[in-house]
């Protein structure tokens, strides 16, 4: 069930309007922690949606400051 939470999380991130709604409702930190994951798919969607989502800048700039735990 994650694993196809994160894929549409990631189909909403395709679009401007979708990076912007996932950063004001303040969904990063769970994002983050699903890198955590059991499921390697889990882990790898999340990894793409990251990458989508940080493409808005005030959600690139919170990843940076999540980066150790990013690593």
């Amino acid at each position: 069930m994650r694993t196809s939470a994160v894929r549409t999380l990631t189909s909403l991130a395709q679009i401007k309007e979708g990076k912007v709604q996932i950063y004001d409702l303040d969904k990063l930190n769970t994002v983050i922690m699903l890198l955590y994951d059991v499921e390697d798919q889990t882990k790898l969607n999340c990894i793409q949606l990251i990458s989508m989502v940080a493409e808005y800048p005030p959600a690139r700039e919170k990843f940076k400051q999540a980066l150790d735990k990013l690593r």
